[in-house]
């Protein structure tokens, strides 16, 4: 059925639950088919050469660091039309960010939408509508419904994941996002590289927290190292998924895929049950410097990776092997380095 008449909802902030955001995605979408110099099969295939040559709208696309509140490195004005992007070392990304701007374009320029939702909101939940449709439209112009539906069963699997970057030019940040809308079972899906550190991470669950981007997670390193070509593991949360704050969630069920390339992994994590208490866990440290005797909380934040161990946060010692520091002659210990920083050769306390 064609979405082209926007049915209006009694209250418009209703319009961010998820089922009226796929609403108004497909009205969206329909509006985009309609251009002729911009088809929704160039977009998906190639964004940029598609926006570039549009000759309803001015695309830029360079190297220089744009200014914007967006999330992405990409601006939208609209009098006149016009998108930059900012160039990123990965195109797949770049074309997410200009289907991002596209989207915007399409929400200012349609008279219903931009008047009657956008115009009668807050500004911050206008901003938040906003910014939820662009991604969400950029998402399904390069994934488009159909591949999807010839993929899957219903299930998000980490073997989805893999067929739908081979099947489409969307980059891994992208099919995640996509997938994390196809389900709606509590599931966090990571990208993580082959050292186990997270590249990208999307939940559909407010109560199933995304890790920090670039940080640490042991479970999936230790999952990565025995996965072969082309096959999923399975396994649970040992470690726990690790957060900023130095606690880990344990709870979890993963299956882990090596991407194509054999560096990059997809991961389908969610909770053992489906009901009951989240099982959280910390692990305390404590420093590898005898004079300092610090103990501190484990996080993604204070870890060393040359050594796998932790940085104290007081005087910045790890498992790495370290030249021996003088003694103090009282204790029998040796300085820390601030003491000896500081031309101590006791301990204060001594």
């Amino acid at each position: 059925m064609s979405e082209m008449t926007l049915k209006l909802l009694e209250d418009p902030n209703d319009w961010l639950q998820p089922e009226h955001v796929d609403r108004a995605v497909r009205y969206l979408i329909d509006i985009a088919a309609t251009h002729a110099d911009a088809s929704l099969e160039d977009l998906a295939s190639d964004a940029l050469s598609t926006l570039e040559r549009c000759r309803h709208i001015t695309f830029r696309y360079n190297l220089r660091r744009i200014e914007t509140e967006c999330e992405y490195a990409g601006r939208y004005r609209w009098d006149p039309p016009i998108i930059e992007v900012s160039q990123s070392r990965s195109r797949a990304r770049d074309a997410f960010t200009a289907l991002h701007e596209y989207g915007h374009h399409l929400q200012k320029t349609d008279v219903t939408w931009a008047l009657d939702v956008l115009g009668v909101l807050p500004e911050f939940t206008r901003h938040r509508l906003e910014e939820t449709i662009a991604n969400v439209f950029a998402s399904q112009v390069l994934i488009p419904s159909s591949v999807v539906s010839e993929l899957t069963a219903g299930a998000v699997t980490a073997k989805l994941l893999t067929e739908l970057h081979a099947r489409t030019a969307a980059s891994r940040h992208a099919i995640i996002r996509r997938a994390a809308g196809l389900t709606p079972d509590p599931t966090l899906l990571v990208v993580t590289d082959h050292r186990g550190d997270v590249v990208a991470s999307v939940s559909n669950d407010s109560n199933l927290y995304t890790p920090p981007t670039g940080s640490h997670q042991p479970d999936l390193a230790r999952l990565a190292a025995t996965a072969a070509a082309g096959t999923a593991v399975h396994g649970r949360t040992e470690a726990g998924l690790q957060y900023s704050t130095g606690k880990a969630r344990s709870d979890l069920n993963i299956e882990l895929i090596p991407d194509k390339d054999g560096f990059h992994f997809f991961s389908v994590i969610t909770p053992t049950y489906r009901f009951g208490s989240q099982q959280w866990d910390e692990e305390s440290v404590e420093c590898s410097n005898e004079a300092c005797g610090t103990v501190f909380i484990a996080t993604p934040m204070n870890r060393h990776d040359a050594c796998g161990g932790h940085r104290c946060p007081r005087c910045g010692a790890c498992a790495c092997e370290h030249r021996g520091l003088p003694v103090c002659p009282y204790c029998t210990l040796e300085l820390s380095a601030a003491d000896v920083a500081a031309g101590r050769s006791e301990h204060d306390a001594c």
